[in-house]
């Protein structure tokens, strides 16, 4: 049987089917460049907006801390306690409350939540007036005041401007205080709650990789919780 020799139509066909599909493939793959890069593209600017908005958060809150240092530093009341001088204790308390509220806005994380959970103030004798966002039974105070007596020490013995550590569900920090003069005149020490720290940070667990963690500058950025 005789072979039948192509036509050009044939060619013809071929030739186009051919050319459509390669068309077609190169067009879905520029296609799908354009999708990667539109989304991509859209991802980093929904990120850099998370991101500026988690950044503002964590400001507004470590403000309260900044005001209330120099709300203390400011208070006569206050000022005359940590440099030693007698003072009425219950006085000494309420001012530190109204200063140190953990109850207000720039506390509170998520309307719920606090970022300061306790609130210490020192003398050089280790005199304390504090204040705490979750009661506490009596001898949960003592043991906590402990604590923070112990972190004191150790502090004072390093002679650095600020110290730190880490315990279940809390990061406690401790740092000098300063008068007007800028004259040391005792130590403010803080539990700042991980949960409420951790809220700051939630919306970005739309995520599936990203990672947070607080850096010390003191000490060549060393890791002070991740």
């Amino acid at each position: 049987m005789a072979e039948k020799k192509p036509t050009l139509r044939k060619e013809l066909i071929k030739m186009t089917i051919s050319i459509s599909g390669a068309t077609m493939l190169i067009l879905g793959l520029i296609l799908s460049v354009i999708v990667f890069r539109q989304a991509t593209a859209r991802a980093r600017e929904d990120m850099g907006f998370y991101m500026e908005s988690v950044q503002e958060q964590l400001e507004r809150q470590l403000q309260f801390l900044e005001t209330t240092v120099v709300y203390i530093r400011e208070n006569q009341t206050l000022n005359n306690f940590l440099k030693g001088f007698a003072e009425d204790s219950e006085m000494v308390k309420d001012q530190l409350e109204q200063g140190a509220n953990l109850f207000s806005e720039g506390n509170l994380v998520s309307k719920s939540y606090p970022l300061i959970r306790d609130f210490y103030i020192f003398n050089e004798r280790m005199q304390t007036v504090e204040n705490h966002f979750y009661p506490l039974s009596v001898s949960e105070k003592k043991e906590l005041k402990r604590d923070f007596i112990k972190l004191l020490n150790n502090f004072k013995e390093e002679k650095a401007e600020f110290s730190y550590r880490r315990r279940e569900g809390v990061l406690d920090l401790c740092f000098r205080l300063y008068d007007e003069q800028m004259e040391p005149m005792g130590y403010c020490a803080v539990a700042i709650d991980q949960e409420g720290l951790g809220r700051i940070f939630a919306p970005l667990e739309k995520y599936e990789t990203y990672y947070w963690g607080l850096l010390s500058r003191q000490n060549d950025g060393k890791v002070i919780y991740l």
